[in-house]
């Protein structure tokens, strides 16, 4: 099918279970903020600024699972930076969209403004791939496949990505596929996976006292329940760091072993 590549993005967002979209209006990213505005089941959430909106859409990941991000390049994806930087640090699948401008100003090096006016349009992808696990510039010729790459990498590896879109680009028909995203996890190797769980046998059933410390990446990577599972047949007790304390509450664990750490230096 054809569709516009703004819309395709849009399309694949609503894919993943996002619903809201947070950030900064400026004037690269109005042209895809306006196909946002148009798609009735997508909100576009204006905040006061790009941290302020990079720190919502973190907080927006951690209860629905993903979240978007949009910000005009250069002043706006510096100003978020650091909350990206903080969504890579604890495992939050946050989706940064920038507004770039227009293709044909990238690939000539036309100095424009929100730039360092050196021709240099590489400087803020270089700063966004140390803390982001896929990056992507949009082209009508790579829209496609790279949007898919990108959003299934954010999946599996449960840590923000970058794209940039250029202005001039968002209204462009491209044709897609009609399958929707693939979130779906690789096929794990049988022989692999016995392996591993029978080295983790052996390190329990050798075990004095075993215990389990668990931190966020328990919910973030959806194995909670079987965290859960394993400490009660095998009567294993755990421990949760602070910043698993939410993850309980949401799923319901049996807490009857529970100790915070840190707990012990205040008892």
């Amino acid at each position: 099918m054809f569709i516009e590549i703004g819309e395709f993005l849009n399309l694949r967002l609503k894919q993943m279970g996002i619903q809201h979209l947070f950030g900064v209006p400026g004037d690269f990213n109005l042209s895809y903020l306006e196909q946002v505005e148009a798609d009735p089941q997508l909100e576009f959430i204006g905040n006061c600024n790009e941290l302020n909106a990079a720190y919502a859409a973190d907080g927006y990941a951690r209860i629905n699972g993903f979240s978007a991000l949009a910000t005009t390049y250069g002043v706006g994806d510096l100003s978020a930076i650091n909350g990206i930087a903080g969504a890579y640090a604890e495992n939050v699948p946050l989706i940064h969209i920038s507004g770039i401008p227009p293709l044909h100003a990238v690939q000539k090096g036309t100095l424009i403004h929100h730039t360092l006016v050196d021709g240099n349009y590489d400087n803020i992808m270089n700063c966004m791939k140390e803390f982001t696990v896929a990056q992507t510039r949009l082209t009508p010729a790579n829209a496609a496949s790279e949007i898919d790459r990108v959003l299934r990498q954010c999946f599996l590896e449960r840590r923000p990505v970058h794209i940039q879109l250029p202005g001039d680009i968002t209204h462009v028909k491209i044709e897609v596929s009609e399958r929707p995203l693939d979130l779906s996890y690789p096929a794990v190797e049988p022989e692999l996976l016995q392996s591993v769980v029978s080295k983790l046998c052996d390190i329990i059933e050798n075990a004095q006292s075993p215990a389990l410390l668990i931190d966020n990446e328990a919910s973030v990577f959806g194995v909670t329940s079987l965290l859960n599972d394993l400490s009660q047949k095998c009567s294993i007790p755990f421990a949760g760091m602070n910043t698993a304390k939410i993850l309980w509450m949401k799923a319901h664990l049996v807490t009857s072993e529970l100790m915070w750490v840190g707990q012990a230096n205040r008892m």
